[in-house]
């Protein structure tokens, strides 16, 4: 990758010169991802360390499956705003995350099987597990999930 920079040198701005960088930056398609999670600092941990992937445009926060759900039915008016990724919890207040799946299996929306659903939780219970899968999510994630997690989650999908 190349490109131009400037440096300032003695309170002066030098004129732009060129430089070459060491590595090179892969840019796919930018992801739209929907956090569903009701604990505000995993939504900031989890958003911070997407945002770093560079990967992502687009962050949204539902702190429960209810809200998502009625987030999702908006989306689905607006047909090119729909997430690419879902990162759910499951355990959380007024709609649970296997609730959540649930309605979504339901839910009718044109571009809903461009949607992947990821579990991201703290849960570590093999029925949860199966659960989920049986519900539609793709993956299942345990908390927390490092930035090489995130970066290969979104390269999947």
């Amino acid at each position: 990758m190349t490109g131009r920079t400037g440096a300032l040198l003695h309170g002066n701005i030098s004129p732009p010169f060129p430089v070459k960088l060491p590595f090179k930056v892969k840019r796919g398609k930018m992801k739209h991802v929907l956090l569903v999670d009701d604990d505000p600092v995993w939504n900031l941990i989890n958003k911070k360390n997407l945002e770093i992937t560079g990967m992502v445009n687009d962050i949204d926060v539902a702190s429960n499956g209810r809200d998502a759900l009625i987030l999702l039915e908006k989306y689905c008016l607006a047909e090119d705003r729909v997430p690419d990724v879902i990162l759910l919890d499951i355990n959380m207040p007024i709609l649970n995350g296997f609730g959540f799946l649930e309605g979504f299996k339901k839910m009718q929306c044109k571009n809903k099987d461009r949607i992947k659903i990821s579990i991201l939780s703290s849960s570590k219970n093999d029925k949860d597990l199966a659960k989920a899968k049986d519900l539609g999510a793709s993956n299942y994630f345990v908390k927390p999930m490092d930035q090489a997690g995130f970066m290969s989650l979104l390269k999947e999908n």
